[in-house]
């Protein structure tokens, strides 16, 4: 089934699947669900977490201690329906981190129509989405803005949301006197030219 990146993340929890496909082109919001998917199937045990590459030739081996394992894949060339149902019955989570292609289209289908699957697609935060994490934001925080100041952040905030997120953390940081259009955008402009140094650390 299809499940939305930014309600997962708002969620205080949300039901656990089996398999996870997450896929797009929006790299830090596949890693922060991949790192919540991790997150929420450790709650209650310790978890082994093992990247590894196809799926076909993984080789389960059970754990001494008994702990679940969580298989991060990053190839999707022997994916199919049986060998997912071969998988299905073993104590393992698969999470697949695969950014979008020609090849991917097909395999999507695979889990939209899974009941043990969450097929999540990160793109781009559009303003919508940027709302809904501004206002949990400032829920969390007990944290109230001027209209002004609020639908200035919504322009300015980045679309990436591991950017927005640091962004986010350093309005957290100020006291609640200080929040101004002219301080926020202070720290916004200086989050723009940290954020195109990152950008350029990660396309080298």
């Amino acid at each position: 089934m299809k499940a939305d990146p930014v309600e997962l993340l708002l969620r205080d929890h949300f039901e656990l699947k089996k398999f996870y496909f997450i896929s797009g082109n929006e790299k830090t919001l596949m890693d922060k669900i991949k790192d919540l998917v991790i997150k929420s199937h450790s709650l209650n045990q310790k978890l082994i977490i093992e990247k590894t590459k196809g799926l076909k030739s993984l080789v389960e081996e059970s754990s001494l201690f008994g702990d679940k394992k969580v298989y991060i894949l990053v190839d999707i060339t022997d994916i199919s329906n049986e060998v997912l149902d071969s998988k299905s019955e073993d104590e393992s989570v698969y999470v697949f981190l695969v950014e979008n292609s020609p090849k991917v289209k097909s395999i999507k289908t695979i889990f939209l129509n899974r009941k043990d699957s969450y097929l999540i697609d990160c793109y781009d935060l559009s303003q919508g989405s940027k709302v809904k994490i501004l206002n949990n934001f400032l829920e969390k925080k007990s944290m109230s803005l001027e209209k002004d100041v609020y639908w200035y952040l919504i322009e300015r905030f980045d679309k990436k949301y591991g950017f927005l997120e640091k962004e986010m953390e350093k309005i957290g940081m100020l006291d609640r006197a200080d929040i101004s259009l002219d301080t926020i955008n202070k720290i916004i402009s200086n989050s723009v030219t940290g954020i195109q140094n990152m950008f350029f650390e990660l396309n080298k």
